[in-house]
């Protein structure tokens, strides 16, 4: 070839080669974009939460004896009410017959001890008023035999004043007879004065033989004396006697704290035999669920003697569905009562509602940062997802209806901000945008775009700013 020609050929193939890259060069890229407009905006937060229940149940043996038959076994669905072990009803009933027998004991002890009482405090009071009126029939005789003596007394002091007076006008007279006599003698008296004395004297000495001996009681007056002794002795002996039946009957006598010992004897019988008797009506009843569920744990077997209280079951109730989840403190501020969310289990959604906040914080998962556990409870109350399962929460915090709304794809996050970049005659231009709810993929737009304008939702770098794309079809 003609060096001519290989020279027009290369530089056709330059030419043709420069042509192409500018080509290349002028052509814009295509890149995903949306408009801009009104939706809905549901904000939500998704943890990873765990499949719970009621707390499971320990069912404890309601009374102490011997079980003839365990009704159940491990893993077996139980309902609510199944007796779930029965027991041997003659042991029961044997306790509760020792429990009556003692009462009826402690009653009769009691009555026993409430009738003696009152018989030795009213033969006390008897006896003691019979004492106390033979006393004074005592007291009374002795002053009628006083009497007597007082009038013997008297008697005698009368004729002893008498004998004196009488003894008295003797020495007197004689004096007199004396002195007449004398007189007489000398002639100075007559015979009839000295004849007068001595009749004087004779009177006085006939008087005083006539007069009574002082120291004999008349027999009437000392029969009747002798019978008020012999009447006063028989009075002192029975009043002996009888004092000596008040005291007997007041030792005999139980004291207050003995009878209230009694009493609280009674009492006691009697609440064991309440007691006794409840434990027959409920061992009649065996032991009985009070929750439906699953036995997860059996700990007797037939022929078991528990006593009262001894855990024999735990039942896993099958009531109280829910989710839990954790929520770290970023998101808890903005969960509340009734919210609505869901609760994914492998391939099964399932329609929930936040039921309970924890009002404190922990640290129970592997974060080891303070959570607040929050409640999911179905809406479904038939839904039974396996308990302990890992589960996928969704709770909807927030819902803005018809706002203008973008993809998350859309929107950067820079030192300044939140960002779009909008295609704008052909041009990507940069655009700051401030946010609000957010969830399900799209996010509220409060300022910076108005509905209707084009945002790019594919990725492009801050050097792409300004440059020309075109929009996929």
């Amino acid at each position: 070839m003609k060096p001519i020609t290989r020279n027009i050929i290369i530089a056709a193939a330059v030419l043709l080669a420069g042509g192409g890259a500018a080509a290349y060069f002028l052509v814009p890229d295509s890149v995903d974009v949306e408009s801009v407009a009104k939706g809905d905006v549901k904000q939500s937060i998704t943890e990873i939460g765990q499949i719970e229940a009621d707390a499971p149940v320990t069912v404890y043996a309601p009374v102490s004896g011997k079980l003839s038959e365990i009704s159940f076994k491990i893993n077996d669905k139980i309902g609510e009410g199944d007796v779930l072990a029965s027991y041997d009803m003659d042991d029961v009933q044997n306790r509760y017959d020792l429990a009556r027998l003692n009462l009826t004991l402690q009653e009769d002890s009691y009555n026993a001890a409430v009738e003696t009482n009152q018989k030795n405090k009213s033969k006390a009071y008897s006896s003691g008023n019979q004492a106390e009126e033979m006393l004074m029939s005592y007291v009374h005789t002795e002053e009628k035999r006083d009497d007597i003596s007082i009038r013997e007394n008297e008697r005698d002091l009368r004729i002893q004043q008498t004998r004196q007076g009488i003894e008295g006008e003797i020495s007197r007279l004689q004096a007199n007879l004396q002195v007449e006599s004398e007189k007489l003698e000398a002639g100075e008296s007559t015979v009839e004065n000295v004849e007068s004395i001595k009749n004087q004297l004779s009177q006085c000495f006939e008087t005083l033989a006539g007069l009574p001996v002082v120291e004999t009681m008349p027999t009437q007056q000392f029969a009747q004396s002798a019978e008020y002794e012999r009447q006063m002795e028989l009075m002192d002996k029975r009043y002996n006697d009888l004092m000596t039946q008040k005291v007997a009957a007041e030792e005999k006598v139980v004291t207050e704290s003995t009878l209230k010992e009694y009493e609280d004897n009674v009492k006691i019988a009697q609440i064991q035999e309440e007691s006794a008797q409840k434990a027959l009506d409920t061992a009649k009843k065996g032991v009985v669920s009070t929750v439906s569920g699953t036995i997860m744990e059996r700990f007797v077997d037939d022929g078991a003697i528990p006593e009262a209280g001894t855990a024999l079951f735990v039942v896993q109730p099958d009531t109280g569905y829910k989710a839990t989840l954790m929520v770290s403190r970023y998101d808890i501020e903005n969960v509340e009562l009734g919210q609505k969310a869901q609760v994914t289990v492998g391939q099964t959604i399932y329609d929930g509602t936040v039921s309970a906040i924890s009002p404190v914080a922990t640290t129970s998962d592997a974060s080891g940062k303070p959570k607040v556990k929050v409640e999911i409870s179905f809406d479904d109350k038939d839904a039974h997802p396996t308990i302990g399962l890992e589960a996928s929460v969704q709770i909807f915090t927030k819902e803005q209806k018809s706002v203008i709304s973008i993809s998350d794809k859309a929107i950067y996050t820079g030192d300044s901000g939140k960002y779009v970049y909008v295609l704008d005659n052909g041009k990507a231009v940069k655009r700051a945008v401030e946010t609000g709810a957010s969830g399900e993929g799209y996010t509220e737009v409060i300022s910076g775009l108005t509905e209707g304008e084009i945002v790019i939702t594919q990725t492009i770098s801050d050097d792409d700013e300004g440059g020309r794309f075109t929009a996929n079809k």
